[in-house]
């Protein structure tokens, strides 16, 4: 049985999130206090080992030009809304990858499905526990909500 601490998710999903996107966005990364904002379209990917769950990355429309211009090294202006999309899917993909090892979970195997974009939560399988997760990159407020289930036919995680 896997055994998974809320603090320990806390700090593998902190530490994810401001190494990657210090290291691709060249950005300080400080977690935050809940805020609220729309974001549309949001960017989801699934796992489903070592874990089952999925991963939701939500940002505002300013702050994904501004994320997605320090990554490609250009000014906001000068990017399109495709290649801005095609960043935070990337993005996704890396953060939970990093996510998943900073868990260090021994022998895993890892299995990810493709980051999609989503426009309806709702639509959303449920899961047994979500974690809510708020961060700032210098000014570029956004959320990372991770979507966990406490049981699959390849674990049992005790939370």
């Amino acid at each position: 049985m896997l055994k998974l601490k809320e603090k320990n998710i806390k700090a593998a999903i902190n530490n994810s999130v401001s190494t990657v996107i210090e290291q691709m966005a060249f950005l300080d990364v400080e977690p935050a206090k809940e805020v609220r904002f729309v974001s549309e379209p949001k960017y989801f990917i699934h796992m489903e080992s070592p874990i089952n769950g999925a991963l939701i990355f939500s940002i505002p429309d300013t702050s994904k030009k501004n994320l997605a211009g320090n990554i490609y090294g250009k000014d906001f202006s000068e990017i399109k809304m495709n290649e801005i999309n095609e960043c935070l899917l990337e993005l996704v993909n890396i953060i939970t990858g990093q996510f998943l090892n900073k868990l260090d979970i021994k022998n895993a195997q890892y299995i990810l499905g493709i980051p999609k974009i989503i426009f309806r939560e709702e639509d959303l399988y449920t899961y047994s526990h979500n974690y809510n997760y708020f961060f700032n990159a210098e000014g570029s407020e956004f959320q990372i909500k991770l979507m966990l289930n406490k049981h699959t036919e390849r674990q049992s995680i005790n939370f």
